[in-house]
């Protein structure tokens, strides 16, 4: 983000909240179902963005060297099941 004189504004990472309920084993704590599911959603999104990180460098090198040959009907068949998906 870009403040007035064009320097980058810094931004705070927000803090994790853990939501929880009383009597749980241990710390005395047990993470509550919602806790528990948006753990699992953000483990999940962490997963995805690395394996999303790895195709792309590997992309990146691919078209850099020249050897990236993209497959025309393969492109072709997925924007044909996108544009049907969307008339759903």
């Amino acid at each position: 983000m870009l403040t007035g004189a064009g320097k980058a504004a810094k931004t705070t990472p927000r803090p994790l909240v853990l939501e929880v309920e009383a009597g749980g084993p241990g710390l005395g704590f047990t993470p509550s179902p919602n806790g528990r599911l948006r753990h699992k959603a953000r483990a999940a999104i962490d997963q995805a963005l690395e394996i999303r990180a790895e195709k792309v460098a590997a992309l990146k090198e691919a078209i850099r060297l020249g050897t990236y040959r993209p497959e025309a009907r393969k492109i072709a068949r997925k924007m044909i099941e996108e544009l049907i998906l969307d008339q759903l």
